[in-house]
């Protein structure tokens, strides 16, 4: 590799740290403004994550498309966006009313899916031969950077629309870097097109691991919809966790789970990518059913597991390597990974507000926690269809 394509892949990588961190802080901030100061219900406060993936979707594959038939585009999409979340993001803590601050915050979703999806094609069309590591790296450090924004939320001495305002510096840093990269995005979308250059796109998704990780993209959606927003005041009723004590617990849950985004990109290599991906859905099956129980310990050791298994599903999931070198398909896999961050949320903020729940274990097993339990049955589901289609086949 030159030395000019390792600098944008580093300005990348700190690109995508400096914006999760806001990210991290922004969104744990904000999900309390909703319900603590402005009193929202649970429904509406969760569904910031739906309203954030539902104009992300729609973006992601309308920017994947664009690019690929303009790869210039390129230069415009990548810094510009992270700018004016900036600008939506100061806007938000200032905003009395609900509904507005949804609004807002699907037009930061909307923004959202013009950078990542490309920023995700960049790093690995540019790390080539080792994409599956480079994207490793690329959502560890976005996961680092998530963990840290989490852990901020606990110690500044700031209201939430304070915490907002604070955050805002980290997009600006994030905006700073992608000029970088935006720089030679360009040319690594060209690269891309011309290596799948005389095959169609729809023999692409047609291929068997092309098919599997775009489910997994949706399966994995799902299950990180509701470690968003409704995790977060899921975690403060249902354990009582005060706001250092929430920000402690995902902060450390961030680190221990840290590994599995770092290191499951050399496992695919290793193991190959679809053994990979099914291990992925059993961790996060396992992550699930734990996270549901009225025991806080264990809640947490199913946090640390969904982390592992959503966190490790998006190496894979965005490689445009493995998805035909195309800026579309990378941006479909983002698109169905949005929608199911979409339903989860609302789906899970009904069923928090419409169920009654009793002392016992048993009883609370399956009330307040059904959401993930209904996620695991999603992942298990899944792996049980790739086992029956797989023997047919063999």
């Amino acid at each position: 590799m030159k030395r000019r394509e390792l600098a944008v892949l580093l300005a990348v990588f700190v690109a995508v740290a400096s914006a999760s961190a806001g990210a991290g802080l922004a969104r744990l901030a904000l999900a309390r403004y909703l319900r603590y100061d402005l009193g929202t219900s649970v429904l509406v406060a969760s569904s910031l994550t739906s309203w954030f993936m539902v104009f992300r979707a729609v973006s992601s594959l309308v920017t994947g498309v664009i690019v690929d038939a303009w790869p210039s585009a390129s230069r415009l999409f990548l810094p510009l966006p992270l700018a004016l979340i900036a600008l939506i993001v100061y806007t938000e803590s200032l905003v009395t009313d609900p509904f507005t601050a949804l609004v807002l915050n699907g037009l930061w979703g909307l923004l959202g899916g013009m950078v990542w999806p490309l920023a995700q094609t960049t790093t690995s069309l540019l790390a080539r031969s080792w994409s599956n590591t480079a994207m490793s790296i690329y959502f560890a450090m976005g996961f680092l950077g998530v963990t840290l924004g989490q852990a901020l939320y606990g110690f500044l001495p700031f209201s939430n629309a304070g915490v907002l305002r604070v955050s805002v510096l980290f997009f600006l840093v994030a905006a700073g870097f992608m000029v970088v990269a935006a720089s030679y995005a360009p040319a690594a979308i060209r690269s891309g097109r011309e290596r799948r250059r005389g095959k169609k796109l729809r023999e692409t998704v047609m291929g068997e691991t092309v098919m599997l990780l775009l489910v997994v993209a949706f399966v994995a959606g799902f299950a990180s919809g509701l470690l968003r927003e409704f995790l977060y005041i899921y975690l403060g009723e249902v354990y009582g966790l005060s706001r250092r004590g929430l920000a402690s617990v995902l902060a450390v849950a961030g680190v221990a789970s840290f590994a599995a985004g770092l290191g499951i990109g050399p496992l695919a290599d290793r193991v190959g990518v679809s053994r990979a991906l099914v291990l992925i859905l059993l961790t996060g099956a396992v992550g699930g059913v734990l996270l549901a129980s009225p025991e806080l310990l264990a809640a947490f050791t199913g946090i640390v597991l969904m982390n592992m298994a959503t966190r490790g599903s998006l190496p894979l999931t965005r490689n445009a390597v493995l998805l035909g070198a195309s800026a579309s398909l990378v941006a479909l896999s983002n698109t169905l990974n949005n929608a199911g961050q979409v339903i989860s949320p609302i789906i899970a903020g009904y069923l928090y507000e419409h169920t009654a729940c009793e002392t016992t274990p048993l009883i609370h097993l399956y009330c307040k926690g059904s959401p993930y339990l209904l996620s695991s049955a999603l992942m298990i589901l899944v792996v049980i269809i790739y086992a029956v289609l797989r023997r047919k086949r063999s």
